[in-house]
């Protein structure tokens, strides 16, 4: 079932004179808010790369807090200790150490099973 409301009094030119202002009031509305937005979104980027800015500038010039610069030698301190520790084991060029390990997979309703080569949690290869 439709339901048709007639408007009365009113001609289809008017109709169509009404619905071209609706659109031109949607587009001025978008068009005049598009910078507004696209300012606010300006000023947060700008900010946030302020931010990193100075940091890194305290970073770089030694201006940082005397609790920053001891979390700083004790993760360089722990560092270095894990770099003694897995100095035998294989390292990527940039020096992270990863571990081998063999994982045994099982399927539920199965005795097959499969191996697994795995250098890292998200490099999981089969091994045939």
């Amino acid at each position: 079932m439709r339901f048709v409301y007639f408007q009365p009094g009113r001609t289809s030119a008017t109709s169509i004179i009404l619905g071209l202002i609706s659109i031109a009031i949607v587009v001025s509305l978008f068009v005049f808010m598009m910078p507004v937005l696209l300012g606010i979104f300006a000023v947060v980027v700008l900010a946030g790369l302020a931010f990193w800015l100075w940091s890194w500038i305290k970073m770089k010039m030694g201006w940082e807090s005397e609790e920053v610069k001891t979390f700083r030698e004790a993760m360089a301190q722990a560092e270095a200790a894990a770099r003694s520790q897995y100095a035998g084991r294989s390292a990527d060029p940039d020096g992270t150490v990863y571990e081998s390990e063999r994982v045994e997979v099982r399927a539920l309703r199965s005795d097959r099973t499969r191996r697994r080569g795995m250098d890292d949690v998200s490099d999981v290869e089969e091994v045939k």
